[in-house]
């Protein structure tokens, strides 16, 4: 990670978590938060500030003062040189219609819109590229304590997604 200073001695980009969650059951919380500040992009992990990308690696007139976008997403990766999808899940695999406690989820989607910190909530748009394969379910107007949050996965490759 070109530029990275890290700050933190327990937490670093990378680490693997101890504990994950349960389908059905208990579900781990790992609370991140990007935030600019004097023009570095500093990183928090739970509550603990863990390292930042300094405001010299990003022109005066882009990413030092503000960001155009921030995006939340999951990823899978695919070789090419395979004609078929991958099998591999997204999330643990199961759908957004399956809900809390059985797939992946991301909740209080706030960013940053002004230079002061102040936070507002995300209301976006979410699509997915291929939802016979995987799928999200959005949910940006939501005003309880979740705030903007959405459910996504799948598991790849099945009848529906050859």
């Amino acid at each position: 990670m070109e530029g990275w200073v890290q700050v933190a001695d327990t937490i670093h980009p990378g680490a693997l978590l101890s504990r994950t969650s349960e389908l059905d059951g208990p579900q781990r919380i790992l609370r991140l938060k990007v935030q600019l500040w004097e023009g570095n992009w500093w990183v928090k992990v739970k509550d603990t500030w863990i390292g930042f990308y300094p405001a010299d690696l990003f022109s005066t007139d882009g990413l030092r003062s503000e960001a155009a976008a921030v995006k939340w997403y999951g990823e899978v990766a695919d070789s090419k040189a395979d004609s078929v999808t991958t099998r591999t899940d997204m999330g643990n695999g199961h759908w957004p219609y399956e809900g809390w406690q059985r797939c992946a989820y991301m909740h209080s989607l706030r960013y940053q819109s002004s230079p002061r910190g102040t936070m507002t909530r995300y209301q976006g748009d979410a699509w997915a590229t291929h939802p016979d394969c995987y799928d999200i379910e959005a949910h940006f107007d939501n005003t309880d304590d979740w705030g903007s949050y959405f459910w996504w996965g799948g598991s790849g490759r099945n009848s529906g997604c050859p």
